[in-house]
């Protein structure tokens, strides 16, 4: 499966996916510039680039599940208030 998002090429491999253990292998092609940044940074950081993008999503998963969490819980709380 291929997502675009804006200059960011996502390749997703979930049939054929390459296993570590417990872990998928993603593909990621970005744009020269923005690669570019990113290997800045991650020097900067003191990290390989492949760490660093590791790291930069499971941040992201993480902060964005507990906002959906937070929000699902809201919701009940706010149907169930209506209801009573």
């Amino acid at each position: 499966m291929i997502q675009y998002h804006g200059n960011v090429i996502l390749l997703c491999h979930f049939l054929m996916a390459n296993r570590h253990g417990d872990r998928l292998r993603f593909n990621v092609l970005l744009a020269e510039d923005y690669a570019e940044l990113l290997i800045i940074e991650a020097e900067l950081q003191g990290q390989k680039p492949s760490s660093f993008i590791r790291d930069l999503v499971y941040k992201h998963v993480k902060r964005n599940r507990y906002k959906v969490t937070l929000e699902s819980t809201a919701d009940t709380i706010l149907k169930e208030l209506e209801h009573d």
